[in-house]
């Protein structure tokens, strides 16, 4: 009996560290209170240190808020990078829309612009930056959209938008389309995407200037027929 119980023990222990082995090849360990110690991933290889910031924190929250009610995004998930300063942040959202390429444009530059203005203005945070103002460059945005729409009846709406490294790419639908082996997408810099976003809407408030003015080529004088 004692035999068994003992075989029955090392078998426990044996799937637990074997489960531990497997977990560590993915699993990130850090310090969150120490500044100075470097981030060790599973794989042994070295990057920068996630710590907690509040100030950040408190920023990020604010911008999840706003961009819950007014462009219908979930955030799931944030971290700040530190490397002798403040480095990167990182946000990952969710969304059930359906958007078009010209709408992610306006939705990731958007979101980026409305970013670093609260960052670049907080006095607190200034000095912790690496280095000042805190650009795109500093910023890793992911927009992924669920919508089943998109999924099952047209797989031409956007699926996941990406800035990394001043870059931003735009994905359809057809992304999660296991079959196919290439899929729809756009690659641009962020400059260009905001230009785009910057020209088309200065366009489009002109273009409703003419229109207005055409409206009201009468002025205020109107024809009341008596009664």
């Amino acid at each position: 009996m004692t035999r068994v119980l003992s075989l029955l023990v090392l078998s426990v222990l044996s799937i637990a560290l074997s489960g531990c082995g497997c977990m560590s090849s993915c699993c990130t360990f850090f310090n969150p209170d120490s500044k100075d110690e470097e981030l060790i991933r599973g794989d042994g290889t070295a990057g920068y240190e996630v710590i907690n910031s509040a100030p950040v924190t408190s920023i990020v929250q604010n911008l999840a808020v706003d961009a819950k009610h007014k462009q219908h995004l979930r955030l799931e998930q944030a971290k700040s990078y530190y490397d002798g300063g403040l480095k990167t942040i990182q946000l990952e959202f969710i969304s059930q829309d359906i958007i078009e390429m010209c709408e992610a444009r306006e939705l990731i530059v958007d979101l980026t612009e409305n970013l670093l203005a609260k960052l670049n203005q907080d006095p607190v945070l200034a000095g912790d930056f690496v280095s000042y103002p805190f650009t795109p460059c500093n910023l890793e945005i992911y927009i992924t959209f669920e919508s089943y729409f998109g999924k099952y009846v047209d797989c031409s709406y956007i699926r996941w938008i990406g800035l990394e490294d001043d870059m931003v790419t735009y994905y359809t639908f057809d992304l999660i389309d296991n079959v196919k082996n290439r899929w729809h997408s756009r690659r641009e810099t962020y400059a260009t995407s905001r230009e785009i976003v910057v020209y088309e809407r200065e366009a489009e408030r002109e273009y409703a200037e003419v229109i207005a003015n055409k409206m009201n080529i009468f002025g205020d004088q109107r024809y009341y027929p008596k009664q």
